[in-house]
This record gives structure tokens, sequence and C-alpha cells, in this order.
């Protein structure tokens, strides 16, 4: 842990846990709850130990907190009266009915954990916002179809996108902040949105209609954005301000399993860094026996967080009901029918 904070690295609950798993696996994983034993590696436990060592807990983040308008209740009931009239007078089916999503992923956990001395004024979370975050759109149906990713990495040209072959119906593009954009949605509507609509159209007959309901982000609700989507007989529902949390299927079901799949594969990987580790140390003299940092590089991490990626969309495919529960959840489905 100390290594990794040494090395301007931040430091997560996770990242204790999978440390910890790694010494046990490697000297007796029989102590494991999942081998039978008695050990259960909890955040409270790793929280404990943070503690102990001097950790000082801080937000990694500078995001603000999510506001709850006063008459929700009134603008969901609104927003699912439209989505309904559209569905209905459009006849949209409900292959047709999407929702997309743009969703920030680290490779490496996230924290709120660093090492100052208690008191500190302020703490510097290094690696906050590294390139080790990139963002990824979302897009599922109300059927519980998963679409292909778009995939935005930091950087300026196709040097920064990992060299892992992606599905072929992935969108992987960069941008000079790995955010989303105007641009970036243009390419994401013309790649993957217009491809699954017309497959569509071609298996159930004529030039259905096609909804999509997204928030309000601004990169995705220009004119020319919007009058792509138009030419595409592609119609758009927009979420009430700062009801992304509440009315957002993508953010109500999807977003939360899809990061938590790829924190279980950092996981698993840095626990078994931390095994081959220890196994190497065993003829070494005892001082010498202290092993050295997990490589935590990033041409090593994008190359692994590409594959996670792609094994977190297959789990997805996997599992429909994720993104079938989002639109139920939403109020969507019961406007449908």
């Amino acid at each position: 842990i100390r290594y990794v904070r040494e090395g301007g690295g931040s430091i997560s609950s996770r990242l204790v846990i999978a440390g910890a798993k790694g010494i046990l696996l490697s000297s007796n994983r029989s102590l494991l709850a999942e081998y039978g034993g008695p050990v259960t590696l909890t955040r409270a436990w790793a929280h404990s130990l943070l503690k102990r060592m001097k950790f000082v807990r801080r937000k990694g983040t500078t995001a603000k907190s999510k506001f709850a308008p006063g008459n929700f209740q009134q603008l969901k009931q609104d927003f699912l009266e439209e989505v309904r009239d559209i569905i209905e007078m459009e006849e949209v089916p409900a292959e047709l009915v999407l929702n997309w999503d743009q969703t920030a992923i680290r490779i490496v956990p996230s924290t709120s954990w660093t090492m100052e001395k208690r008191g500190s004024k302020r703490v510097e979370i290094v690696g906050k916002d590294d390139k080790r975050q990139i963002t990824a759109v979302f897009c599922g149906t109300m059927l519980g179809d998963f679409l292909p990713i778009q995939m935005i990495y930091k950087g300026k040209t196709v040097r920064c996108h990992p060299k892992f072959a992606f599905p072929s119906d992935w969108d992987i593009t960069h941008a000079p902040k790995h955010w989303s954009n105007e641009d970036t949605m243009r390419r994401y509507i013309e790649r993957v949105i217009i491809p699954y609509v017309e497959r569509v159209r071609a298996d159930v007959g004529g030039d259905k209609t096609a909804l999509v309901i997204m928030d309000n982000f601004s990169g995705q609700t220009t004119e020319p954005i919007l009058n792509l989507l138009e030419e595409n007989n592609i119609l758009v529902s927009l979420l009430p301000p700062n009801t992304t949390s509440d009315l957002q299927p993508m953010d109500i079901a999807v977003n939360k399993p899809a990061k938590d799949y790829i924190k279980r594969c950092f996981e698993d990987w840095y626990a078994n860094e931390i095994v081959q580790q220890l196994e190497k140390s065993d003829d070494q003299e005892e001082e010498e026996m202290c092993p050295k940092p997990v490589n935590l590089s990033l041409p090593l991490l994008k190359e692994l967080g590409a594959k996670w990626l792609v094994g977190m969309a297959e789990h997805l495919h996997e599992n429909p009901l994720f993104i079938v529960n989002g639109f139920i959840h939403s109020g969507v489905t019961a406007a449908f029918d």
C-alpha cells in the first residue's frame, strides 16, 4: 500500500482487499471464506486498516451533489405521459425504445483515501484525473438488448487507443479530455445507433419510428445532432433536468453493475499479482522479501482494461434483466404497456 502511494497512485478499499486476498492466497487460502475459512475481507476492515496506517479520507471528486427537484412527481408524470403518447401515436416497437448514457469508467478503481498527516488542510489525491479514466456510452432497449459500446480514450490521435482487438461493431475513439462531445456523439449515432435501428426495421418490416430517451447533456442536444436523429426517423424524449438517477434506465440499473464488474476484474488481477510476487520471494533472503510495487503503468492497464470491458459487455448481454429492470424502475415500461 505504501509503495503504491509513494509512487503517486491512489489507494482504495478494493486495492487493500485485493492485496490482502493475494497474501492469503499465497500463504493459506483455506482461511478465506470462499474456501470455507473464517476470513471475509470487507470494506469496513479495509477502512480500519487504512485508518491505522494514518490514511486520511477525502472525497475524490468535486462533482455537485444530486439535486432532487421539489416537483419531481409532477415532472415524472409529465415525462412518462410524453413517452407514452409518442409510443402510441408513432407505434414504436419495444425494440426501438432506446436509452443511452455516458459514464466515466476507471480502470484502476477510484478512491477517497490518500496518505497524509491527520489535520492537513489540503490533501492532494494524485492521479484523480489521469488517463486511466475513460468514457463509455452504454445503450439498451426496453427488450433488454445491449448495443455496441462507444469508448472514448484521452488523447489526440489513435495512438492513445489500446492495441487490443475490440469487437468490430464497437466505436473506439478519442478526445482531448476523454469526454463525450458533439463530434463523438455524431460518430456514435452514425456508427452504432442508426445501423441498429436499420437492422430492426429490416426485421420487423417498414420504416418504424424509433424513440431515444436521453438526458440534457449539451453535446447531444445540439441542432446538428437533433437534425441527424430526425432525418433517420428517430424521435427524442428528453429527461427532466436533475432526474437522471431516477428516470434514466441506464443510470438506474446498468452503469453500476458495469463498473462493479470492472472493479472485480481489477481486484482479481491485483490479488494474483501479489500471489506471484510472494511466490517469487520464497527463495530470497529475508531482507529482500519485501515485494516490489505492482505494475500499474498506463500501457499495461489500458490493455487489461480493454479485455475487462469486453467481458463486462458479454456479462450484460448474458443478463438482459439488468437493462429490462432499468426501464421498469424508471416507469417507461408501464407507460409503454
